[in-house]
């Protein structure tokens, strides 16, 4: 199929037979389509109701290239790095999908109810993962349910999109080496080196070596003081590190 219409979808086999709860009241599944606790506050919040109009208005026309993620891809064009942003992608088509809050099940959610629908990109970087991996409204997913989540989404792009390729990012070193969140998102990457291996539509790029100081802990002057959230510095170093995986796709 190309360029199915989201009604038209049969996505990842995970997604239709897992048992929900009401999408607009979120969901612990990692494939279970639910608006994303972004969505459900963006009435409290003027900068999220900005950036879902700027978003929506976007997404009308096509780009070469669209980023899908979470607070760490929406704030990079926005808040923690818009110089940077500018600088690689200013000149581009680029679409920031990115929207603070999101878990894998939140980016099915948007897949599937339009906010893709007008997107054939060359090439789709995602990032997403990090929030299943705490408790918030619902329960915090196992390494394993994550990594299925992910290999959902993708599975859920290239249906969408058969023609683009994905770039998907391990997810982002968090805080200390030492502790359980940390060593949580290691084990995720681990899996989703595994889960992903069997698409050959999607390459995987891991960059914590990058992010992470001499102890192994996410670098403190490459995020902020949350040490889940690139700075200014840290994204320098996405958007290098991706540059050449651009350069080829968008044929620049």
């Amino acid at each position: 199929m190309t360029g199915g219409r989201a009604s038209e979808l049969k996505p990842d086999r995970r997604i239709s037979s897992t048992p929900c709860c009401n999408h607009n009241a979120g969901s612990a599944s990692p494939y279970c389509p639910t608006a994303g606790d972004g969505h459900l506050r963006s009435a409290k919040s003027g900068h999220f109701n900005s950036a879902v109009t700027e978003k929506r208005a976007a997404a009308q026309k096509s780009h070469d290239l669209v980023f899908i993620g979470d607070s760490i891809t929406h704030f990079w064009e926005d808040r923690n790095g818009p110089e940077v942003w500018r600088d690689y992608y200013g000149r581009r088509e680029v679409f920031n999908l990115g929207f603070g809050w999101d878990r894998t099940q939140n980016a099915f959610w948007r897949l599937l109810n339009g906010e893709f629908a007008e997107q054939r990109p060359k090439l789709l970087v995602l990032n997403i993962g990090t929030n299943n991996l705490t408790a918030g409204r619902v329960r915090a997913n196992t390494p394993e349910e994550v990594a299925a989540g992910v290999a959902g989404v993708c599975r859920l792009v290239h249906e969408l999109s058969p023609e683009t390729k994905i770039l998907d990012m391990h997810i982002f070193p968090r805080g200390a080496k030492d502790t359980e969140l940390f060593q949580s998102v290691m084990r995720t990457n681990a899996l989703l080196d595994q889960e992903l291996k069997s698409l050959p539509y999607v390459s995987v790029m891991d960059i914590t070596a990058q992010l992470v100081d001499a102890k192994g802990d996410a670098h403190p002057e490459l995020f902020t003081p949350d040490l889940t959230h690139p700075g200014p510095r840290g994204y320098a170093v996405w958007a290098a590190a991706i540059e050449p995986v651009v350069k080829a796709a968008l044929g620049d």
